[in-house]
C-alpha cells in the first residue's frame, strides 16, 4: 500500500533570470567615442557617441608615397638638416632653372609639419580602431548573453 505525505505549502522561490533587452539610444557626436547604458540592468539602452569625421581635414595630409614623390631629387632624405642658404641655391640654379619652380619645394618646417600631422593622424586611427574593437566586443558579449536566455 502506496503512503502519501502531505505538508504545509512553502515559501515562493526565487523569480529567476529575467529577460535581458538591448535598444540603441541616442547617437551624438563627440570628440571622443563612448557608449553607456542609459538603461536598466535588464533593459538595455546603448547611447553611442562617435566622432566626427568632417572635421578631420583630410585635404591637409598627404601619403608617405606621395611626399617621396615630392621631395624626390630636391633633399637629401636621409639628412634632413642639410639645407641651402638662398645665395648657395641661386649660384646653383644660375642658368639651370626657373626660380619659381623651386618655391614649390617644401622646407625643413613644412615636412617636419607633415611628418606630425601624419603622425597624429595615424594615433588617432589607432585609438579608434582599439575603440572600435572594444565596442564590437562588448556587443559580442552582449550577444552572447542573450543567446544563453531562454526564449519566451
Amino acid at each position: 500500500m502506496a503512503c502519501k505525505l502531505k505538508g504545509d505549502k512553502g515559501d515562493p522561490g526565487d523569480k529567476g533570470d529575467t529577460a535581458l533587452t538591448l535598444k540603441i539610444g541616442k547617437v551624438t557626436v563627440g570628440e571622443q567615442p563612448s557608449v553607456t547604458n542609459s538603461g536598466t540592468a535588464t533593459d538595455l539602452v546603448l547611447d553611442f557617441v562617435l566622432p566626427d569625421t568632417q572635421t578631420i581635414q583630410w585635404d591637409n595630409y598627404t601619403t608617405t608615397t606621395d611626399l617621396e614623390k615630392k621631395l624626390n631629387g630636391k633633399q637629401d632624405k636621409q639628412d634632413m638638416a642639410n639645407y641651402y642658404d638662398a645665395k648657395s641655391v641661386d649660384k646653383l640654379l644660375a642658368n639651370k632653372a626657373d626660380l619659381s619652380t623651386v618655391a614649390s619645394v617644401p622646407d625643413k618646417v613644412d615636412v617636419q609639419n607633415l611628418k606630425t600631422e601624419n603622425q597624429q593622424l595615424r594615433d588617432q586611427v589607432t585609438t579608434l580602431s582599439g575603440q572600435l574593437l572594444k565596442v564590437q566586443s562588448d556587443v559580442a558579449a552582449i550577444n552572447a548573453k542573450l543567446a544563453t536566455l531562454p526564449a519566451k
